[in-house]
């Protein structure tokens, strides 16, 4: 039961970070690719997290899901906000949805770049965060698996 709260509120941790990171764009003359570099710490750190807090004898995927069921409670609610609403909403809870992919939102602007931007129509985030949460979900499997295996 311990673990299970411990995975809880570690999902709440990218959107301290992105709180934190935020902040230090608004302070410091930051660019995206600067972020580099600390995006793939933050995710590695994910990793870490996960590898910590996962018990290698209960399920895997069910520990990942509640790692990351704040991470999807936050795509949902960006993902009404862009399909439902139509338009972003200047709220504390849109800004926090956003701050919550912050962390990972360059790497995932880098990588995804060559497939999105190219469109003629406008540059829609939704497709950066769904891919965003899908890495930490994988993240956290690869985590609870790098655990499992170490045990034996």
């Amino acid at each position: 039961m311990k673990k299970t709260t411990q995975l809880g509120f570690a999902g709440i941790l990218p959107l301290v970070v992105g709180k934190g990171l935020s902040l230090v764009i608004t302070l410091l003359p930051i660019t995206g690719w600067m972020l580099l570099p600390v995006n793939a710490v933050l995710f590695f750190l994910w990793f870490r997290l996960a590898y910590r807090l996962f018990d290698e004898h209960k399920n895997l995927f069910i520990q990942s899901f509640l790692m990351c069921a704040f991470g999807l409670l936050m795509l949902l609610l960006l993902l009404f906000q862009e399909f439902v609403a139509g338009h972003w909403r200047l709220n504390i809870l849109s800004t926090s949805c956003q701050l919550y992919f912050l962390p990972g939102l360059s790497l995932m602007s880098f990588v995804l770049s060559p497939f999105l931007f190219g469109a003629k129509e406008a540059v829609r985030f939704w497709p950066l965060f769904l891919c965003e949460w899908i890495i930490l979900f994988i993240l956290c499997l690869i985590g609870g698996f790098m655990k499992r295996r170490d045990r034996f």
